[in-house]
């Protein structure tokens, strides 16, 4: 059976992903061959939202940073640790949005 007909990929999962820069957002859509970049701020996050509404994605995965190493080798489980960096990550995104403010890296 080919799974690479258009009708398949229309109806297949879209895995995302979001690599996370000082200065950019690289964003990748494998299943549908894209790739992107924005800018890491408040407009470029804006825009980033905007053109991932277009897409029926099944799933978004963002470079696991903010301390999950450090949670793990405390001994969380692995799963605790990633939930509560993306929950972490999620609020400083959603704030910097509602804000119109850009990253700070301090």
């Amino acid at each position: 059976m080919n799974t690479n007909t258009k009708a398949h990929m229309r109806n297949a999962e879209r895995n995302t992903g979001i690599d996370v820069g000082k200065y950019f957002l690289d964003i990748c859509i494998y299943e549908l061959g894209l790739h992107w970049q924005v800018e890491n701020h408040a407009v470029g996050i804006k825009q980033l939202l905007i053109k991932l509404n277009r897409y029926k994605l099944t799933r978004i995965v963002v470079e696991a940073t903010g301390g999950y190493e450090r949670l793990v080798a405390q001994g969380k489980n692995k799963k605790v640790a990633l939930t509560a960096c993306m929950r972490k990550m999620m609020t400083i995104l959603n704030t910097m949005v509602r804000n119109n403010q850009e990253w700070q890296m301090n």
